[in-house]
C-alpha cells in the first residue's frame, strides 16, 4: 500500500494527464494528439509517472485489502 501511495503522491500534473488518458483506454498516439505533444513525450511522461508500476501493483494492493477485510 505504501508503494502505491508513493507512486501516486509523487506524480506530477503532466503525469496525471497521461495516466488518466491511459486509464480511459486511450492509446499513446491519442493522448499525444489531445495534449499537443509527441508520442515520445507521452512515453517519457508515463515512465516518469511510473504508470506501468502502478498498473502492476494495483491488483496486489486490491488482493491484500480483500484478504485483510476477510475476503478470500
Amino acid at each position: 500500500m505504501q508503494l502505491l501511495g508513493a507512486i501516486l503522491r509523487r506524480r506530477s500534473a503532466e503525469g496525471w494527464e497521461v495516466a488518466d488518458g491511459q486509464a480511459a483506454g486511450k492509446r499513446q498516439n491519442q493522448i499525444a494528439e489531445e495534449l499537443g505533444i509527441s508520442p515520445q513525450a507521452v512515453g517519457q511522461r508515463m515512465r516518469a509517472a511510473l504508470v506501468q508500476e502502478e498498473q502492476r501493483v494495483r491488483p496486489v494492493a486490491a488482493r491484500l485489502m480483500s484478504v485483510c477485510a476477510g475476503g478470500s
